[in-house]
C-alpha cells in the first residue's frame, strides 16, 4: 500500500521534444546575393554574411543566421566548410585576427595561411601557423586550398526579365512566362543555359529567353517581348504555362486541405 501512495504522488514523466535537430553536421556557408525570405519559414541574409547550413532537401536547404532558423535556395549560398580530413593537411586562410587567450591557442592576423591537421574537437582544430603548433578557432579559418587545373570561374549574379515563355521539357529546368524577373546567381556569358531562381523555385533555361536588366533599357526589353510576341511559339508556350500554373496549384490547395486524422476520428 505504501508503495501504491509513493508511486500515485510521483510527477508524470514529460518527454521534451527537441526543437531542433541537426540531420548532418553543419555546413558553412557564404551568401553569394541577398535573400529575402518569402515565407515565415525562410530566413532573410544579405551578400557576404555565414550561413550555417543544417539540413538539405533538394534544391532547399535549412539554415541558421542570425539565432533564427529558416530556409532558403542553396544557389544563393557558397559551401565554404574547411574539410579536415585524417592524415591529410588542409591549407586554411583567417577570415579575421585573432589574439591568443591561452598557451595551446595559436595567435594571427586576418589572410594569415595557416596548415590544419586533425579536428580537436567542435571549437578547435589543431595546426600550424609559422612553424608553431597550437589550436586554431574553426570559425576564424575558411579553405584556402586551390586546385589550379580545376579552378572554377566565378560569374557575377545578374537580374534578367524573360522576354519568352518558357515550359519545362523536364523538372530540372525553370517555368516562367514573358515579364516575369529572373535572378541568376552565376551568369557565364558564353553559355547557351542558366540556372536561375523565379517564383521561389530554382531551374535551368535558355539564355535566349531572357535579358539582363542591368544592359538593356526597358524600351529595349519591351521591343524584345513585342517582337517574340508574333512568333507563333510563344502564343502556345504561354498557354501551356498557364495550364502548368494551373496545374502546380491545383496540388497546393490539396496538399493544404490534407489532414491527418485525429485519434478520436481512427
Amino acid at each position: 500500500v505504501n508503495l501504491l501512495f509513493l508511486l500515485l504522488r510521483l510527477p508524470p514523466v514529460v518527454t521534451l521534444e527537441p526543437k531542433f535537430v541537426m540531420s548532418f553536421e553543419p555546413r558553412r556557408c557564404l551568401a553569394v546575393r541577398d535573400y529575402t525570405a518569402k515565407q515565415d519559414d525562410e530566413i532573410t541574409f544579405n551578400e557576404g554574411d555565414y550561413v550555417f547550413v543544417v539540413k538539405k532537401e533538394g534544391n532547399r536547404w535549412q539554415g541558421v543566421f542570425n539565432g533564427k532558423v529558416g530556409w532558403f535556395p542553396h544557389i544563393y549560398v557558397d559551401d565554404k566548410t574547411v574539410e579536415v580530413k585524417a592524415g591529410k593537411t588542409t591549407r586554411v586562410r583567417s577570415l579575421r585576427e585573432y589574439e591568443a587567450q591561452s598557451e595551446e591557442e595559436l595567435s594571427f592576423p586576418k589572410d594569415a595561411i595557416m596548415f590544419v591537421v586533425a579536428r580537436e574537437n567542435e571549437k578547435y582544430w589543431k595546426g600550424v601557423y609559422e612553424g608553431k603548433p597550437g589550436l586554431i578557432i574553426a570559425s576564424h579559418v575558411e579553405d584556402a586550398n586551390v586546385e589550379e587545373e580545376k579552378e572554377e570561374k566565378k560569374f557575377e549574379g545578374i537580374k534578367c526579365k524573360a522576354i519568352r515563355s518558357h515550359v519545362p521539357a523536364s523538372p530540372q529546368e525553370l517555368a516562367f512566362t514573358v515579364g516575369q524577373s529572373i535572378f541568376v546567381p552565376s551568369a557565364d556569358p558564353d553559355a547557351q543555359t542558366w540556372k536561375g531562381v523565379c517564383n521561389g523555385e530554382i531551374g535551368s533555361f535558355p539564355t535566349s529567353k531572357v535579358m539582363d536588366v542591368a544592359k538593356h533599357t526597358e524600351e529595349e526589353i519591351q521591343k524584345a517581348i513585342e517582337a517574340n510576341s508574333k512568333m507563333s511559339d510563344e502564343d502556345a508556350a504561354q498557354k501551356a504555362f498557364e495550364i502548368l500554373q494551373k496545374e502546380k496549384q491545383k496540388k497546393l490547395e490539396e496538399a493544404h486541405e490534407f489532414k491527418v486524422p485525429s485519434a478520436k476520428e481512427m
